[in-house]
């Protein structure tokens, strides 16, 4: 049996410390993260998880650019000549190249993550 105490104080809802920023955050490091799915894929040679993805990827990198402040535009435009290159890229590249394509795209993708992880935390 689950004592009352214990119920009452998981019952009750309690106010979520995330704002706007830390969700803007979390869906950046998600996009990062299905890119490296999407890369693992293709290194399989599975194209329909590879596809779907770097969908994720783009989905990510699309709602995050639209949802910037007018103060985080250089972020946006970051996001958007990265959301261009994926797709720009991408859709061009054969399959041995997209490896060598998609290693680009990390590498200037991670430090948009790292830049804005920075700026919601106050790190240097």
């Amino acid at each position: 049996m689950i004592p009352p105490d214990y119920v009452q104080r998981h019952a009750t809802p309690r106010p979520t410390s995330l704002d706007r920023a830390r969700l803007q955050l979390l869906v950046l490091e998600s996009g990062l993260a299905f890119l490296g799915r999407a890369r693992a894929a293709l290194e399989r040679g599975d194209v329909g998880a590879f596809v779907a993805d770097l969908a994720r990827t783009q989905d990510a990198v699309l709602e995050i650019a639209q949802t910037m402040d007018a103060r985080s535009s250089d972020l946006a435009e970051s996001l958007s000549g990265l959301r261009e290159q994926m797709i720009r890229r991408l859709a061009r590249g054969d399959a041995a190249s997209r490896l060598e394509i998609v290693d680009d795209i990390v590498e200037a993708y991670g430090p948009i993550v790292e830049a804005y992880r920075r700026a919601v935390h106050g790190g240097p």
